[in-house]
């Protein structure tokens, strides 16, 4: 078997899922998200951005299908950043909720 040539020592990061709206202006949303994750990368954790990840769903048929995949990445988590500069959103309820009955921590990171 070939040895590999990758050399770089993994880091462990604890996962944070990133609760931030979705619905409305999905594209503004998703950037916002992205910008979190990246946040939250260079601060040593590994974000969980279900705005990506579940963007196979379709958003107006798929709703509830979607917020089940949240829940389940959820369980995985270790923490959850909630976006504070927003109102939050019924989906972003449900998950805050959710998260709070598996005594998931909210990570604020300044």
């Amino acid at each position: 078997m070939a040895k590999s040539k990758f050399k770089h020592e993994k880091i462990a990061r604890k996962s944070v899922f990133i609760c931030a709206p979705y619905a409305g202006n999905e594209a503004v949303n998703i950037y916002r998200a992205k910008q979190i994750a990246r946040m939250l990368w260079d601060a040593g954790y590994l974000p969980i951005i279900p705005h990506t990840s579940a963007s196979f769903f379709y958003e107006l048929t798929e709703r509830e299908q979607a917020l089940d995949y949240c829940l389940n990445l959820l369980d995985g988590c270790e923490y959850i950043y909630i976006d504070l500069e927003v109102i939050p959103t019924a989906g972003m309820m449900g998950e805050i909720a959710y998260a709070k009955s598996k005594g998931l921590k909210n990570l604020e990171v300044k």
